[in-house]
């Protein structure tokens, strides 16, 4: 029988949550049919509660949603259910999905299931989408959701994403319940990078949070379920990935690291009675690239022409990335009402960049016969830079939940975690060794048009010869350790909060949140003499071409640097001449964060409204060293404490039931760094002498937003909907920096920038504000494709969005005197997936495209605009058996360019291109069950 659509007219349904079979049996007295069902199937299940007014093919798709039942046979009289099995005719008929795709995830819910099935607006990414595309990790997963931009890759690597528009920082992240804390040095965005894919289920954006989610969620919180041994029913399923890959930026000046991947989980029960499940798995990703630059320091107008000035830059940044990631969980579910669960992991990422650049600076006033493309320089300096840097984080995260159903109405719900983080990173900074500026016998060209910028070497007789570029300015070798060490723990119960529940419910909970972080600079600084180091003693190459950058030794550097260079800060912490960074990096920062939430609802036939709170209290303490007035690090202690109280109201109707509207307001915030008010001092020795202190206020408050969400959602068949809604946030309390000038009796200029939270200049608000509109259209298997095509899934998602932020003149010395509002995110966001599958073949598809993302300037003319060319990522296979498939992958197949324009609203020369490598893999998936 195949399965047909019931068109009936509308019941009331009262269906408690119970045993699927029992909860069978009842909707067939209520919906007046006959139900036929596999006992085995549906033994060990628990069905949620369905009440309303509905058709009942929309209460039997609420009542099975992820239980691996599927809908065979309904003739509108008679219905035929199937459980999952490793058969490959088992399949959900709703879905385009291969058959060992669907073997792999039969138990869990699609991505409609869990946006109907929510209390606000969400949207939602589930284990199908995700083994259908290359991600390598949880940040690729998230951005493919709607409004979620994709940060420019790392050596094939999306490290964070931004939603919505705002920072890393202002979304926060939770494990099956347990909050997310593997941080990275002092900020607070969650390394989401070192997450497998390979380990979730399924991940659920909420963009305006509940009071049960935490509320440092500006811009979203996102919820990740990991996979359950006793995911479907407990079967047994192992699933190996490897791959090798190729980089089409694999040459220069040094050769990458080739790329290969290795992924494995094996889940299933571990008793015939249903109650152990066992869930682990591993994975390793070794990723290496190349990054090409071309930039030019600023623009200047001659003769109405836009000229460079400054640095004329050609680059190239190598990476390499190693991501070691391992679980383990354990479940155990001795009753219908009882579920326990601990989990481990481990997370490693061993990170390395090392650029290599050849630089010209030039000034515009010496520019000969400029046109609007292209002129030359007949006179420059010229220098070869290197730097390196290689963060390696290694995180130790343990959590323990438990769910117990007390009645069908009320429910407890505790979690435990805690997370070892421990992040060491290196580093070399050298200004360059510099060649003196001189007449160029061949002159510096240039040219540009509306996207591309590209030099033409000049040449002398001293410009080819390495022995003529020195470097005697300050070396800074880094060498940081930081160390976290973060706990959480929380309750909760809830009395009729089903979203079926009809009536008064209300749910109350409690938190607690630890942050012990200690950061300590363990590097050094030279003072390099007048002599310093040529560039011949670390270089083999015995000659040289401007824009064309060369390798180094940094053994041999490092050797000359600490036989030549004078330490700095000396052995009393005081600085005889340019410092380093060293003492002012040194903290440590602790914060407890006690919180209580209470949330009443009452649900309707077709409605819920529900209102509620979220109380929070924080202590924060920070120890740190910091200059006083003669250059010398002394130690600080701060103590801050401060609470926040944050209202929200959220609601939903379900005009049809297919026709969900749904509105939502909640208050939220974004705590500051822990190490916000490091303290940083450098003189210069220019004319005239100048010292400059930066620093922030110890007692920074977290930005503050209001947030409002609206949505439309048609659900036409089962995963597949159509969705519009409205955004808006109000966000506060931000910080800025503002700075001023004095001239010290011993005629030295000090400069001193502090940054603090501001609410208005003179008498103007500072403040920043998001609208915006989204739309999504997502149907697993477009019904006009006639079968003998086969199945071809889509997903189209459209975001409308407007974030403009106070910028504030001054700087420098100059204090603030007027604010001006400007766009701070792209205004566009659009994606775009596609699953296609017919017999053993399987091809996936997935297109992200951003207009240009705006840079923050109080002054108009120097406005700037970023353009990222779209990101392609596919995914295809070949089903060689029922367990072996041979796949394709491709990253970043357009080769995507990153074009920084400069001049008003995105006109003028392209002012800066970076290429990013493509990376196709090719590899094999094994599968037993």
């Amino acid at each position: 029988m195949t399965p047909a659509v019931s068109v009936a007219a509308e019941r009331a349904f009262d269906i408690k949550a119970q045993p699927m079979g029992e909860a069978l049996n009842q909707f067939a007295r209520q919906a007046g049919v006959q139900i036929f069902f596999p006992g085995e199937a549906a033994a060990g299940r628990r069905s949620p509660a369905v009440r309303g007014t509905m058709e009942p093919r929309a209460a039997l798709t609420q009542l099975i949603a992820g239980s691996g039942l599927s809908i065979v046979g309904d003739d509108g009289k008679m219905i035929m259910l199937q459980g999952a099995s490793g058969r490959e005719d088992a399949r959900l008929a709703s879905d385009a999905a291969t058959a060992l795709e669907e073997i792999i995830v039969t138990s869990g819910p699609r991505a409609g299931d869990l946006k109907w099935g929510s209390d606000t607006v969400v949207n939602t990414v589930t284990q199908l989408e995700i083994q259908r595309l290359p991600n390598l990790d949880v940040s690729d997963v998230l951005a493919r959701l709607p409004g979620v931009r994709r940060n420019e890759t790392q050596s094939g690597e999306n490290r964070y994403v931004q939603i919505r528009g705002l920072n890393n920082a202002a979304a926060s992240q939770s494990v099956d319940g347990v909050l997310l804390t593997d941080y990275v040095n002092g900020s607070r965005a969650t390394s989401t990078e070192l997450l497998s894919a390979n380990f979730i289920k399924n991940v659920t954006v909420t963009s305006t949070v509940t009071p049960d989610l935490d509320e440092n969620a500006n811009s979203a919180h996102v919820a990740l379920t990991t996979i359950s041994g006793l995911d479907n029913n407990g079967q047994h399923v192992a699933d190996f990935r490897a791959y090798v890959g190729a980089n089409n930026r694999n040459d220069g000046v040094l050769k990458t690291r080739k790329p290969v991947r290795l992924a494995g989980s094996w889940k299933g029960g571990l008793d015939d009675a249903g109650k152990w499940g066992l869930a682990m798995g591993a994975s390793l990703d070794r990723l290496g690239s190349r990054q090409d630059a071309v930039s030019v320091a600023s623009f200047n107008t001659i003769n109405g022409t836009l000229v460079p000035n400054g640095a004329l830059t050609k680059g190239e940044t190598y990476s390499a990335s190693q991501r070691v990631s391992a679980m383990a969980r354990l479940d155990y579910r001795p009753s219908d009402k009882l579920s326990l669960f601990g989990e481990y992991f481990y997370l490693e990422h061993d990170f390395r960049t090392e650029q290599r650049t050849s630089t010209v600076s030039v000034a515009a006033a010496g520019a000969v016969n400029p046109t609007s493309t292209g002129g030359q320089f007949n006179a420059a300096s010229a220098s070869y830079g290197f730097n390196a840097g290689h963060p390696k984080l290694m995180d130790h995260i343990v959590q323990l939940g438990g769910d117990y159903a007390i009645n069908d109405k009320d429910s407890l719900s505790v979690r435990v975690g805690v997370t070892y983080n421990r992040v060491l990173a290196g580093s070399i900074a050298t200004s360059g060794f510099v060649l003196a500026s001189s007449a160029l016998t061949t002159p510096v060209g240039y040219s540009f048009g509306d996207d591309q910028l590209s030099f033409t070497p000049g040449s002398n007789a001293q410009t080819s010869k390495p022995a003529n570029y020195r470097l005697n300015s300050k070396v800074t070798v880094g060498d940081t350790l930081s160390r976290d060490q973060n706990y959480f723990a929380r309750i909760d119960y809830a009395h009729n909060m089903d979203l079926a529940d009809n009536g008064l419910g209300f749910k109350l909970g409690a938190q607690l949140k630890t942050l012990d972080r200690s950061n300590v600079q363990r590097g050094y600084a030279r003072i390099l003499p007048s002599s310093g180091v040529l560039l011949s003693e670390v270089t083999s190459a015995s000659n040289v071409t401007l824009f064309q950058p060369v390798d180094w030794n940094v053994d041999t550097f490092l050797s000359l640097v600490n036989t030549r260079g004078t330490p700095s800060p000396d052995a009393n912490r005081l600085y005889a001449a340019d410092p380093a960074d060293s003492y002012g990096q040194n903290f440590n920062g602790s914060e407890e964060i006690g919180l209580g939430y209470g949330i009443v609802s009452f649900g309707w036939d077709r409605a819920r409204l529900s209102a509620g709170v979220r109380a929070a209290h924080t202590h924060r303490e920070l120890d740190q060293y910091e200059p006083d007035t003669v250059g010398k690090f002394i130690q600080g202690h701060y103590e801050q404490n401060y609470w926040h109280v944050l209202p929200s109201a959220y609601g939903s109707y379900d005009v049809t039931s297919n026709l969900k509207l749904r509105g939502a307001f909640t208050k939220t915030l974004e705590r500051p760094a822990i190490n916000s008010a490091s303290r940083r001092l450098i003189t210069s020795y220019d004319t005239p002498v100048t010292r400059s202190i930066s620093y922030s206020n110890p007692y920074l408050m977290p930005i503050r937003s209001t947030n409002f969400d609206a949505s439309a959602e048609y659900y036409y068949g089962r995963s597949a909907y159509l969705s519009f809604g409205g955004f808006a946030k109000d966000l506060h309390d931000i910080s800025a920096s503002s700075s001023s000038q004095s001239i010290g009796p011993d005629g030295v200029r000090e400069v001193i920038t502090y940054t603090s939270n501001v609410r208005e200049v003179n008498g103007k608000k500072v403040y920043g504000k998001v609208r915006g509109l989204e739309a999504v259209w997502s149907d697993p298997q477009l019904p006009w494709i006639p079968e003998r095509f086969g199945n071809l899934g889509l997903t189209l998602s459209y975001d409308y969005l407007v974030y403009q932020i106070t910028a504030i003149n001054g700087g420098g010395g100059t204090p603030p005197s007027d604010t001006r509002l400007v766009d701070n995110a792209p205004r566009h966001f659009f994606n775009a997936s596609l699953a296609y599958n017919k017999g053993p073949f399987a091809a996936n598809l997935y297109l992200q495209e951003q207009s240009s993302v705006p840079s923050l300037s109080y002054n108009p003319a120097n406005d700037r605009r970023t353009k990222y060319d779209p990101l392609l990522d596919l995914q295809a296979s070949w089903q060689v058996s029922r367990n072996f498939r041979v796949m394709v992958e491709g990253r970043n197949m357009l080769d995507q360019d990153i074009t920084d324009r400069y001049g008003v609203t995105n006109y003028g020369p392209a002012y800066q291109i970076k290429n990013n490598g493509r990376t196709v893999w090719l590899g094999f998936q094994f599968t037993t069950f």
